[in-house]
């Protein structure tokens, strides 16, 4: 089958951005940046699962004004603060 990053409006379901993965590998952060090559800037939210979140994504996006929320894999770079929080329930 075909595989594609799709950047789509969570309410309307409208396609923003489409990229289709050509087999070419190239880090994952490369790929979300280029879809929000467009809507960055504008007070957007980002909801993405671990496959395509990290730290360093979130960072980024961040200074460019587009807020964040997902989960993020234990393997994939979490600053040195976030891994050694203790939380407690609730947090």
């Amino acid at each position: 089958g075909i595989k594609s990053y799709i950047l789509a409006d969570s309410e309307t379901g409208y396609c923003w951005n489409l990229r289709p993965y050509t087999g070419v590998s190239s880090p994952i952060n490369d790929s979300i940046l280029n879809l929000m090559n467009r809507p960055a800037g504008h007070g957007h939210h980002l909801f993405m699962d671990n496959f395509y979140n990290s730290a360093k994504l979130t960072s980024t996006l961040l200074q460019h004004h587009t807020g964040v929320c997902g989960t993020l894999q234990s393997n994939r770079g979490k600053p040195a603060e976030l891994k050694t929080a203790k939380l407690q329930k609730g947090d």
